[in-house]
């Protein structure tokens, strides 16, 4: 009986670490749409992309339109694209 008590003790101290980790991994998984595009970008290899991001997100947080900023850089690039080729 000891032994049993002993062990669910220790099981007790250990499960609200366990659930606190838990916890902190979903915390992660909340974060705002824009906070993981940003980080995205800071890990992006190419650099229009990068500036495209960017731009979106700083859009989002000057309560810009989102879609029109969108729609001014497809244009911009497209564009860009032409004179390329």
């Amino acid at each position: 009986m000891i032994i049993g008590a002993v062990a669910r003790i220790g099981y007790a101290q250990r499960s609200p670490s366990r659930i606190q980790q838990h916890n902190q991994r979903r915390r992660g998984l909340r974060r705002r749409p824009h906070e993981c595009i940003s980080t995205n970008a800071k890990y992006s290899p190419n650099e229009k992309l990068r500036e495209l991001l960017i731009g979106y997100v700083a859009t989002i947080r000057t309560g810009g339109n989102p879609t029109e900023y969108l729609k001014v850089q497809s244009e911009s690039i497209t564009k860009e694209k032409a004179r390329e080729s």
